[in-house]
């Protein structure tokens, strides 16, 4: 992206901040006393997927070990479950997220690494062994994500989705409740669904 190219960007963030995005925060921070502090839930946003990869990486594939291990995998997603809860309060009901989608194409087009670089002290308060690598992760998946939606097209909007999620979510973590005040009797562990299977 040349310099007029990313000051064009720039310029246009701006606009569809002050324009569509400020307002509609502002309703909603002016209704709900006391609201949650975005940074606080950013910082533990970013601590319970660091939790989250590192679970997995303990775990693996072994069905035994995750059985033994579901009061902590049930904690986790209890956290992730409320953060969904205090995020979709600020996006799916405050229409951000419907404004995100009707312009994905144009953020995300001209998205670079350096945008989400002031986020890099963030991610190294909570832990994150590789910040700069894991913005360029975050942007290239959002771009590939991009191009998949390009080819298949969009079947649900942003914040159909992430209703889904939360809905999905309170499932699973009421399902993990029961798994931690139950243990399964013998040594036949309790089947798991994958940390990151939201389907439902």
């Amino acid at each position: 992206m040349n310099v007029e190219d990313k000051s064009q960007y720039e310029e246009f963030l701006r606009y569809l901040y002050r324009s569509q995005l400020y307002p509609r925060l502002e309703r909603y921070i002016q209704a709900a006393k006391p609201y949650p502090d975005p940074l606080y839930e950013a910082v533990n946003a970013s601590r319970v997927a660091h939790r989250i990869r590192s679970l997995e990486t303990a775990l693996g594939d072994d069905q035994y070990v995750a059985a033994r291990s579901v009061p902590l995998i049930s904690d986790v997603v209890s956290e992730v479950d409320r953060l969904v809860h205090v995020h979709n309060q600020v996006t799916v009901n405050t229409g951000v997220a419907d404004v995100i989608h009707d312009h994905y194409d144009e953020i995300i087009d001209g998205m670079e690494v350096e945008h989400l670089e002031p986020d890099i002290p963030l991610l190294e308060s909570t832990g994150s062994p590789d910040p700069h690598g894991e913005i360029v992760y975050m942007v290239h998946m959002a771009k590939s994500r991009r191009q998949e939606i390009s080819v298949r097209g969009q079947e649900e909007r942003f914040s159909e989705q992430l209703q889904r999620i939360e809905l999905a979510l309170d499932k699973q973590s009421e399902q993990l409740r029961q798994l931690s005040d139950k243990p399964a009797p013998g040594n036949e562990p309790p089947k798991l669904k994958p940390l990151s299977d939201l389907s439902g």
